[in-house]
C-alpha cells in the first residue's frame, strides 16, 4: 500500500450512526486512538466553500491519487472539512480557524434551519439533534484518528454545538462544557508528536428529553496511561496537571507542600536524567498559569470544594515527591530506603510517621 493511502486511511474523522431507543434520547461521542496534509493559502473562505469537491463519494474515479489531490486542494484553502457520504474527514490545520467556529457558523448548523451542505463539525451535530428530535432515537458520533489529528478539539466542537442547538445556558450545560479543561489537565499529555495528547479514551454520553432539553450527561473514561505517572519517552512530559501546579501554586502552598523547582522531581525530566531544565522541559510558565486558572475554575464548576481541590494538590505534591525516592541498590536481600528529604516530605504530607512508610 503507498504511503499517500495510508496517510489517507489515518485522517481523522467522524461517523453518524442510528441506534434503537431506549427510555431517553442521547447523544453519545466516543474518541478513540488519532494527517496531516501542509501548505495553506487564502484562495477561499472556509465558510463559503466554493473550492474542490465536498463529497468524496460523487468523484468519477475513487482512487488514493484523486482523494489526496482532492483533499490536498481544499486543504490549500483552509477547507479542513470534507464528507465521504455520511463520513466527515477532518484535516488538522494546525493554526487558528475562528471563523469557522464563530456566531456566524454556528447559525448555519441549526436544529430550526435547513441542512446545510457545507461539510463542517457544526454539520454532524446538526445532522444528530435533527434526527433526535424527528425519530426520538439514539445518536451515536465516534471520532477517531491518530494523535494529533485534532480529536480533543473535535469532541469540543461538537459538543458546543449540541448545546447551542438546544438552548443549554444552565448550570447542567455549563458543567458539561467546563468538564473539559479537567479531563485535559489529568488526562493529557505532551508526546513527541502531539503538545496536547489525550492519554485515555473517553465515551460522553448526553441525555435528551422529548423537546431536545439537557437531562443530564456521564463521561466514561478508559485505558488511561498510568504508567507516564512514574516513566515518559525521552523529549515527552508527565501529565499537564504536575506542571500547572509550580506555575499556579501560591508561594505558601507550594512551600507547605514542599515543592521547589520542577527539575529536581524525577518524574518530571521529560524522560531524561542528568539534563537540564531547557533541555528536558521547554515550559511556557505564563501560558501554564493561564491553564492552571482554567483548571481551578473548571473544578469549582463540576462541585469541587476548596478542602477537596486541596487534598487533590497535596496528593499531586506526594507523588512527584515518592518519585525522588530511591531504594539502595547494593542490599541484596531486600528492599532498603536510602536517607532522604523526599521521605520525610511524603511522611508529613500523608499524616503518617517515617518508620511506618519505609516499613511498609
Amino acid at each position: 500500500m503507498s504511503t499517500d493511502s495510508l496517510r489517507l486511511r489515518r485522517q481523522a474523522s467522524l461517523m453518524l450512526k442510528q441506534h434503537q431507543p431506549g427510555s431517553h434520547s442521547t447523544i453519545t461521542s466516543t474518541m478513540l486512538h488519532d494527517v496531516t496534509l501542509t501548505d495553506t493559502s487564502d484562495d477561499n473562505s472556509p465558510l463559503q466553500d466554493a473550492i474542490g469537491v465536498r463529497d468524496l463519494a460523487t468523484l468519477s474515479q475513487l482512487d488514493d491519487q484523486g482523494i489526496i489531490d482532492a483533499l490536498r486542494l481544499r486543504y490549500r484553502s483552509d477547507l479542513i472539512y470534507t464528507n465521504v457520504g455520511d463520513i466527515l474527514v477532518a484535516i488538522n490545520p494546525f493554526k487558528e480557524l475562528d471563523i469557522l467556529y464563530g456566531p456566524e457558523a454556528s447559525l448555519r448548523y441549526m436544529h430550526n434551519v435547513d441542512t446545510c451542505n457545507v461539510p463542517h463539525v457544526y454539520r454532524t451535530a446538526q445532522l444528530a439533534y435533527k434526527s433526535l428530535l424527528q425519530n426520538h432515537k439514539d445518536q451515536c458520533c465516534v471520532i477517531s484518528g491518530e494523535s494529533g489529528a485534532g480529536k480533543t478539539e473535535t469532541a469540543k466542537f461538537l459538543v458546543k454545538q449540541l448545546l447551542e442547538m438546544c438552548k443549554g445556558t444552565g448550570s447542567l450545560e455549563n458543567s458539561i462544557v467546563q468538564v473539559n479543561p479537567l479531563l485535559e489537565a489529568f488526562g493529557n499529555a505532551r508526546t513527541v508528536s502531539n503538545d496536547n495528547s489525550s492519554r485515555f479514551g473517553k465515551y460522553l454520553e448526553i441525555k435528551f428529553g422529548f423537546f431536545g432539553e439537557v437531562l443530564g450527561a456521564r463521561l466514561a473514561e478508559y485505558l488511561l496511561e498510568k504508567s507516564r505517572v512514574v516513566r515518559q519517552g525521552d523529549g515527552e512530559r508527565n501529565f499537564h496537571v504536575f506542571y500547572y501546579i509550580f506555575a499556579g501554586l501560591e508561594p505558601q502552598v507550594k512551600q507547605r507542600l514542599g515543592l521547589r523547582d520542577l527539575m529536581e522531581y524525577n518524574y518530571l525530566r521529560g524522560g531524561f536524567r542528568d539534563t537540564t531544565k531547557e533541555q528536558a522541559i521547554d515550559l511556557d510558565m505564563s501560558g501554564m498559569l493561564e491553564l492552571y486558572q482554567s483548571l481551578v475554575q473548571s473544578m469549582r464548576e463540576v462541585g469541587f470544594q476548596q478542602a477537596e481541590m486541596d487534598q487533590v494538590f497535596e496528593l499531586l505534591g506526594v507523588i512527584l515527591h515518592i518519585g525522588n525516592i530511591e531504594f539502595d541498590p547494593n542490599d541484596p536481600d531486600k528492599a532498603s530506603l536510602l536517607p532522604s528529604d523526599a521521605l520525610g516530605k511524603v511522611s508529613s504530607l500523608l499524616c503518617v510517621s517515617e518508620k511506618d512508610l519505609t516499613f511498609s
